[in-house]
């Protein structure tokens, strides 16, 4: 979880009215402090407590500076979710665009370059209070342009991998349309059956999923509801937070606008959604489940994405099935005996009479345009000799152990 913006004792000065109190016990504090990161969570109270007097101009320009310091100190320390609370903090309050577009471009190209090197210091110089080094690190638009920020070529980020595959550009774009949610203690981000027309990165903090007698945690630096977003289907679980967190909120129409823009992150997205839809169905199959992370990303690996016109039919009643599916977007028609049936994205189609190798008793096609990936049978024979425990499953478990089976999204 995230500190408190404002601690206790600020809080009360302030509730009294006290501003000027409240300022100068958080100068005092700054200027004592020994600890850098402490430095940028005082340099945010100063920040918070300026930004109260919005039409006092000396306030606002105080406000503005130190959240600046607070800003590229989080960045100096890698701690991006404490960063990006400031970018979206200074943009929100509309106080100065131009410093919120600057912390910005410095969150981008810092944790977008991922840069590894060395510190350099002057040895003849004695070392800086906390206070001095987080100045010392911020560059104004009057200072002279061979002011170096030599402490952010250095940084390595603790969090936020995925970040790091995108470019300066891309990132810094990125943030600009992305909103920050605070989500309170036992606050629901989605209810099962809304409409999936975002998702989510978890910044800080811990949710839990639920959905009838199962609950799984999840907490920093996981996506939460991508897997309905970009399947199209509605939310299949309840997400509440298990204590107060933040979270950067995609939405539809600035996703798809994001999208337009730089085309290849959203294939990006895309393939990374592709790999959890796969995780998410295959881990709750009875053959798979006892397959191991390498085994089951070495399966994924081995399937090949094909998209089916609408109308495509995969097989025919009566046919023998030489290969499954993973359904990633679209939806396909079961047609049997007993009727028609839909298919969803994250159903796993033709396993039952890919495994059975019996004429198949039912016909399946494409409802609409689809993508899948298809396994054929060479193929998933060859991966299956190498991975004992898929062998073992796939001679021990029957199809009658996963007739009910049904693929959810927990999402």
């Amino acid at each position: 979880m995230g500190r408190p913006r404002l601690s206790d004792d600020i809080q009360k000065l302030i509730e009294a009215g006290n501003l000027d109190q409240a300022v100068s016990d958080l100068k005092r504090r700054l200027i004592a402090i020994e600890a850098s990161l402490e430095a940028c969570y005082i340099s945010q109270e100063l920040a918070e407590v300026y930004g109260f007097r919005a039409d006092d101009p000396d306030w606002t320009a105080r406000a503005i500076h130190y959240a600046s310091l607070a800003g590229e100190g989080f960045v100096k320390e890698g701690l991006l979710p404490e960063a990006l609370k400031v970018f979206y903090w200074l943009r929100s309050r509309q106080l100065d665009q131009a410093a919120a577009h600057q912390l910005r471009g410095l969150i981008a190209s810092t944790f977008a370059s991922r840069k590894s090197k060395k510190p350099v210091f002057d040895d003849e110089m004695p070392p800086p209070t906390p206070y001095q080094e987080l100045k010392g690190s911020i560059v104004f638009d009057n200072d002279p342009p061979e002011l170096k920020r030599f402490q952010l070529e250095n940084i390595e980020s603790k969090q936020f991998a995925f970040f790091s595959s995108l470019k300066v550009q891309e990132l810094e774009a990125l943030l600009e349309v992305l909103q920050i949610m605070i989500v309170q203690k036992d606050q629901y981000l989605y209810r099962t059956r809304d409409e999936a027309d975002c998702f989510y990165l978890i910044l800080q903090g811990n949710f839990e999923k639920h959905q009838a007698e199962l609950t799984i945690k999840i907490g920093s630096e996981e996506f939460v509801g991508d897997l309905s977003f970009f399947s199209g289907r509605n939310r299949s679980c309840d997400v509440v937070a298990s204590e107060t967190s933040s979270v950067l909120r995609f939405d539809q129409d600035a996703f798809d606008n994001y999208s337009k823009q730089f085309p290849s992150v959203r294939e990006r997205f895309f393939q990374f959604y592709e790999k959890r839809l796969f995780l998410n169905s295959f881990m709750a199959h009875p053959v798979f489940k006892p397959l191991g992370a390498e085994a089951l990303f070495g399966l994924f690996d081995e399937g090949v994405l094909v998209t089916l016109p609408r109308g495509r039919v995969l097989w025919k009643e009566g046919s023998t099935v030489d290969r499954f599916y993973l359904l990633v977007q679209g939806v396909c028609q079961v047609e049997s005996d007993e009727g028609a049936q839909t298919l969803l994205p994250g159903a796993i189609v033709g396993f039952s009479e890919f495994k059975s190798t019996k004429p198949s008793s039912l016909s399946i096609k494409a409802a609409s345009e689809c993508s899948v990936i298809e396994w054929r049978r060479d193929i998933f024979q060859d991966f299956m000799q190498g991975v004992p425990e898929l062998k073992k499953s796939w001679q021990t478990i029957s199809p009658d152990d996963y007739e009910n089976f049904s693929e959810n999204l927990f999402d």
